[in-house]
């Protein structure tokens, strides 16, 4: 597995699983080179891989585009289902893969840019959906902007639990109300990501309702597997530093949390440390005193902890996880918010960012 002195290092993760072949299981490759390619990555969640494919095939648009499924089961427990789902549509510009090996979640994700013929890669996750303008926007900006390599939109959550987090409605109400007086973002406004803003918030929904060049993603080294959970952030992080990436006010997508989607304490664990040690790299181009960006880091792990434990564990020793993380269990509630405020104010009159120069 590829080795990171630093969360931020370029690696090429496309070596780690080169030697493992992905099977064309239906359609064909002979169809002229598309300009976009939706490449669906899927791993034994037959019962949402429709809707997916039917978000991606019904795209309005007069651009021409691919849709891959690359399936990651390797062992085939739900093949049958799944080569079922796919040829239903007998559409030509639909193609599925299966790889000769379990190659992990970020791997796969890395397979969907070896894969894709498009000069425009998009990946969407086989529970998530993209809306039918989501190719007819984006390009369009991309014609207008030629300068873009990455675009990101809005992306809307839907909670299949219906349940509540751990944040009180005051402390939602304060956090929103100052989100949105101070956004950068208004409805249809494209806006070039900085690294304040990723050490601020993740701007992104993972992966979800972006469009990339997919020589540019290549070159930018893909998803480190030894990064999970966070490898699809970092990369994001990764790519603004080697490149740009744009983001634009306009809903492209909508992400799905299942009814049983859970998180296991060790998973928090490892997000938490991850978020809080790319904070504290980030903090390398950032010119502000250490020790205000070193307190914002630590309150977003508190936050981190907290909010995860009504989104998915409510059984979670919140204390004991920041005593083993060496974090101090501060009450942040609105003070979050405000200091948030407070660091986006010095951000705005700081210069920032490294040049993009490459790796």
């Amino acid at each position: 597995m590829p080795k990171h002195t630093d969360i931020l290092e370029y690696c090429d993760n496309f070596a780690e699983y080169s030697s493992v072949p992905s099977q064309l299981v239906m359609g064909e490759s002979a169809h002229p080179r598309p300009l976009v390619s939706i490449i669906i990555p899927t791993f034994k969640r037959p019962q949402f891989l429709r809707e997916a494919v039917t978000s991606a095939l019904s795209q309005v648009t007069d651009a021409s585009f691919e849709v891959v499924v690359v399936d990651n089961d390797a062992e085939g427990f739900c093949a049958a289902e799944v080569d079922a789902t796919i040829a239903e549509f007998r559409a030509p510009n639909l193609r599925l893969f299966r790889n000769d090996e379990n190659i992990g979640m970020f791997g796969n994700w890395n397979r969907c840019f070896e894969l894709a013929r498009g000069r425009w890669v998009t990946i969407l996750n086989d529970d998530d959906l993209l809306l039918p303008n989501f190719l007819a926007t984006s390009l369009d900006v991309i014609t207008r902007h030629p300068e873009i390599k990455l675009l990101s939109g809005l992306v809307q959550v839907i909670d299949e639990r219906g349940a509540e987090t751990a944040r009180t409605p005051l402390i939602r109400l304060t956090g929103s109300a100052v989100k949105r007086f101070f956004s950068r973002n208004r409805q249809g406004q494209l806006n070039v990501l900085r690294l304040e803003d990723y050490f601020l918030t993740n701007p992104h929904h993972g992966i979800a309702g972006i469009i990339i060049e997919r020589e540019a993603a290549i070159n930018a080294g893909g998803f480190s597997p030894s990064l999970f959970p966070s490898a699809d952030l970092v990369f994001l992080i990764r790519f603004q530093m080697m490149y740009q990436v744009h983001f634009l006010h306009e809903k492209f997508a909508e992400y799905r949390i299942s009814v049983n989607e859970s998180l296991k304490p060790e998973l928090l664990r490892l997000w938490m440390q991850q978020g809080f040690q790319l904070r504290l790299e980030l903090a390398q181009y950032i010119n502000v005193p250490l020790w205000l960006l070193r307190l914002y880091a630590q309150m977003v792990a508190i936050d981190t902890a907290r909010y995860y434990r009504g989104f998915a564990n409510k059984d979670l020793d919140i204390s004991q996880l920041l005593r083993e993380m060496r974090l101090p269990n501060m009450p942040i509630y609105i003070f979050m918010p405000m200091y948030r405020v407070l660091l986006r104010t010095v951000f705005y009159f700081s210069a920032v960012g490294p040049d993009k120069e490459g790796h």
